[in-house]
C-alpha cells in the first residue's frame, strides 16, 4: 500500500482504490454547496455590485471553470472579504486540479472564519485529491463538528480516507458511524456496501469492475458529443481504476473537447506517468498546453515528439511552426539585413525599365528593414517601418542606386475581414545625385474565407517627382488595383499565390530638341562602314517618346519545401502595357558622313554605295510592349535567424519599338542573385 500511496502523490489524484461513492458524493456536494450559496446571491450583489459576479456564476454553471477563476479573481481584488466568492474560486480551482492554489484559497477563508464547517469540508476533499491523508482527515473532521448537515457525508469520506492509507479497521469505524446515523438512505446503503467489500477482500475486483463500466459509458457519451456526461464517466473509471492510462487520456481528451485546457494537461499528464513514451499522450499534451497559452511547455512537448519519432512527427513540426508565427507576431520589433550579389547582362535604372545600358555588370546589393509596431494588438496594429536600399556597381558607376523608404501603416481585423491603410514616402538617388521623391497611398482589405485560404484586395495612389530636368518625363502620377488570391498547402509549407495587378501611368512624357545618341544593338562597335544613329529633334518637328502607359499584369508564385529544410520558389509575371500616345522620331538614317568627318556608305547585297546626300525621316509609331519574366530561387534556413538563398530571373521585353526605329524597346536580362539574409 505504501507504493501506491507515493505513486498516487505523483499523479496528484490520490485515488488508487477509492469508490466511485467519493466522487458521486463529492459532485453532490459541490452541487449542494453552489445551491446553498445560491439564495445569498441577492445579499452579495447588494454587498458587492460587481459586474464579474454574474459572469462567474453563469461560468460555473456552464464548468468553464478557468474563465471563471479570472472573473472570481476581478471580484476578490475588488472585495477581497468576500468569503463566498473566494470559496467558489477555491472550488473552481479544486475542478481545475489546482489543488495548491484550492488550498491557498481555503486556508485565507479560515484565518479570518474558523468555524466554517463548509470549508474545512472542501479543504478535506483536496486534502485528499493530493493524497493527504492526515490532513484530509482532520479537515473531515472539523466538518463533522461544525456543520451538521455534512456530518454523514465527512464521515464517510474519513472512512474512503482511512481506506485509503491502509487503515482498514479505522474505515470500517466510520462507516459504522454513517450506517447508524440519519443520513440519507443511499449514502448509509453505499456506506454498508463498501464495509462489505472491504470486510471480504473484494475492494479491488468490484472497483475494476465499475471503472470498465464507467469507460465504457464514457466512450458512448463521448461519441455522442455528451462531453460532459463523458467526463462524468471516466472521473469515476479512473477513481476505480487508476492503472488503465486510456480512461486519463480519455479524460483529457474531453476535458479538451470543453474548453477546459488545465484540466486536460493534468489528466494527459497523469496517463504519461503510466505510459512515459506514448507518442499521442505526448502530442495532445502539447496542444492542450499551447491552448492554456503555456507556449514553452507545449514547445517542449512537441519536441519530445519528434525526437520520439512518432507518427504525430509532421503534425507536431506545424505546432512549433505555429509557435515561431504566434511569438513574431507578438513582437512589437524587426530587423532585417540583406546582402546579395548580382550579376546582371543588361543593367537597367531601377524604376524604369525603358533606360537600359545593353551592357552587363556585377554588383552588390544592400538592403536594410527596421520595424516598430505602436499597437499590436489582435484586432488592431499600428506600425512603421524603414527600408534602406542601395545597389552598387563595379563598372557602370552611372547606374548606382540608392533608396529610403518610409512607412506608416495600420490594420484593423474584424473577422472574416483585415482592413489596412498605409503612406509611403520614398526618396532615390542615382549615382550619388537625387533622382526622385514619391508618396504613396495605399488601401487594402484582405478577406479570409478559410485558413488556407484568403484574398486581398489593394488600392494605390503614387505622386512621383523628379528631381532635376534629367529625368523629368518620368515625373506624373501612377494609379494601381490589385487582386490576389493565397492558397496555402502541405500543412501550410506549401502556398500558390495568384494576382493581378491594373496599372495606369500618367507621366510628362519625353519631347523637345535635345540631342541624344541612341544605342545600336546588333552592329559590331566600331564598325566604321555603319554610323551610330544619332536623333536631333527640332522646333518643327520635336521628338516625342510616350512614357504614359496603361497596364495588365498578371502573376503566379509557387512555394514549396524540399528535403533537408529547403524550399523552392517558382515564380512567373506576364505583363502588357499600352502607351497612350504616338512616339515621334526624327532621325538622319542617311548622312554623306559621320560625326568624325569619315564617309557613310549603304551597304546592298554585293556591295557598298556612298551616300552622297541626306535624308531624313519622320516616324510615328503607337508603342504596345510585353513583357514576360520567371525566377526560380532556392533558399535554405540555417538556425532561427540566417537563410542563404540562390535565384536565377530572366526577363524579356518585346515592343514593337524595335530596330525599325531608333530607340529600340526590345531587350533582354539575365540575373543571377547570391543572398545572405539576417532576421531578428
Amino acid at each position: 500500500m505504501r507504493s501506491v500511496i507515493i505513486r498516487d502523490k505523483l499523479l496528484g489524484m490520490g485515488k488508487d482504490k477509492s469508490s466511485k461513492l467519493f466522487i458521486l458524493v463529492f459532485m453532490l456536494i459541490l452541487g449542494s454547496l453552489n445551491k446553498g450559496y445560491a439564495g445569498s446571491d441577492k445579499e452579495n450583489l447588494a454587498a458587492n455590485p460587481s459586474p464579474h459576479l454574474l459572469t462567474a456564476e453563469e461560468f460555473l454553471k456552464k464548468a468553464e471553470y478557468a474563465k471563471a477563476v479570472e472573473e472570481l479573481k476581478l471580484i476578490l481584488s475588488e472585495n477581497p472579504a468576500n468569503t463566498k466568492t473566494r470559496l467558489d474560486l477555491a472550488l473552481a480551482y479544486l475542478k481545475l486540479k489546482n489543488y495548491q492554489s484550492s488550498v491557498d484559497e481555503c486556508q485565507i477563508i479560515l484565518k479570518t472564519h474558523p468555524e466554517e464547517g463548509v470549508v474545512h469540508y472542501v479543504l478535506g476533499i483536496v486534502y485528499y485529491e493530493m493524497g493527504n491523508w492526515n490532513d484530509a482527515i482532520s479537515s473531515f473532521k472539523q466538518s463533522a463538528r461544525l456543520e451538521p448537515s455534512l456530518t454523514a457525508n465527512s464521515h464517510f469520506n474519513m472512512g474512503m480516507t482511512y481506506f485509503m492509507a491502509g487503515l482498514g479497521i479505522m474505515a470500517k469505524k466510520e462507516f459504522s458511524k454513517v450506517i447508524n446515523m440519519e443520513s440519507s438512505t443511499e449514502l448509509r446503503e453505499e456506506a454498508r456496501r463498501v464495509m462489505d467489500s472491504i470486510e471480504k477482500g473484494r475492494m479491488d475486483t468490484i472497483l475494476k469492475e465499475e471503472g470498465q463500466v464507467s469507460y465504457s459509458r464514457g466512450i458512448e457519451k463521448f461519441k455522442r458529443g455528451d462531453y460532459k456526461g463523458a467526463v462524468r464517466e471516466f472521473e469515476q473509471a479512473s477513481v476505480a481504476s487508476t492503472n488503465e492510462a486510456a480512461i486519463y487520456y480519455y479524460l483529457g481528451y474531453t476535458y479538451y473537447k470543453l474548453g477546459n485546457y488545465p484540466a486536460a494537461v493534468n489528466s494527459l499528464d497523469a496517463a504519461r506517468v503510466l505510459k512515459p513514451e506514448e507518442g499521442k499522450f505526448i502530442f495532445f499534451t502539447g496542444i492542450a498546453a499551447l491552448q492554456t497559452g503555456d507556449e514553452d511547455r507545449a514547445e517542449m512537448e512537441f519536441k519530445k515528439a519528434i525526437a520520439g519519432k512518432t507518427k504525430y512527427k509532421d503534425a507536431a513540426v506545424r505546432y512549433l511552426d505555429l509557435i515561431k508565427e504566434a511569438r513574431r507576431s507578438r513582437k512589437r520589433w524587426r530587423l532585417s539585413i540583406d546582402a546579395n550579389g548580382q550579376s546582371d547582362s543588361n543593367v537597367t535604372l531601377f524604376s524604369s525599365g525603358d533606360q537600359t545600358s545593353q551592357e552587363s555588370d556585377n554588383l552588390l546589393n544592400t538592403t536594410l528593414l527596421g520595424e516598430y509596431k505602436f499597437i499590436n494588438r489582435p484586432d488592431l496594429t499600428l506600425g512603421a517601418r524603414y527600408i534602406f536600399y542601395q545597389d552598387q556597381y563595379r563598372d557602370l558607376k552611372e547606374f548606382d542606386f540608392q533608396g529610403h523608404f518610409g512607412r506608416l501603416y495600420t490594420r484593423y481585423k474584424l473577422d472574416p475581414l483585415v482592413f489596412g491603410l498605409e503612406y509611403e514616402k520614398y526618396f532615390y538617388y542615382l549615382d550619388d545625385k537625387p533622382y526622385q521623391t514619391s508618396n504613396k497611398v495605399t488601401p487594402g482589405i484582405t478577406f479570409t474565407e478559410t485558413r488556407n485560404l484568403f484574398t486581398k484586395m489593394e488600392l494605390s495612389y503614387q505622386w512621383i517627382n523628379a528631381k532635376g530636368s534629367d529625368y523629368d518625363y518620368l515625373e506624373g502620377i501612377r494609379r494601381t488595383a490589385s487582386l490576389s488570391q493565397y492558397f496555402y498547402f502541405m500543412n501550410r509549407k506549401g502556398l500558390l499565390t495568384l494576382s493581378y495587378k491594373y496599372t495606369e501611368e500618367d507621366l510628362n512624357d519625353r519631347t523637345g530638341t535635345q540631342p541624344f545618341l541612341l544605342g545600336r544593338k546588333g552592329f559590331r562597335p566600331g564598325d566604321p562602314y555603319l554610323p551610330p544613329v544619332e536623333e536631333q529633334g527640332t522646333e518643327e518637328f520635336p521628338f516625342f517618346q510616350s512614357y504614359s502607359y496603361s497596364g495588365h499584369e498578371i502573376s503566379a508564385r509557387l512555394s514549396l519545401p524540399l528535403i533537408f529544410s529547403i524550399n523552392i520558389n517558382l515564380t512567373g509575371e506576364y505583363l502588357i502595357r499600352n502607351y497612350s500616345s504616338l512616339d515621334q522620331y526624327i532621325y538622319h538614317d542617311q548622312r554623306p558622313f559621320d560625326t568624325l568627318g569619315r564617309p557613310n556608305f549603304i551597304k546592298t547585297e554585293n556591295m557598298l554605295i556612298p551616300v552622297l546626300y541626306e535624308n531624313r525621316t519622320n516616324l510615328f509609331r503607337e508603342r504596345g510592349d510585353n513583357r514576360f519574366t520567371y525566377s526560380i530561387e532556392i533558399s535554405r534556413e540555417i538556425f532561427d535567424h540566417f537563410k542563404v538563398s540562390l535565384r536565377y530571373r530572366d526577363i524579356t521585353n518585346n515592343s514593337n519599338i524595335g530596330r525599325a526605329a531608333p530607340t529600340d524597346r526590345n531587350y533582354d536580362r539575365n540575373l543571377f542573385y547570391l543572398t545572405f539574409n539576417a532576421n531578428f
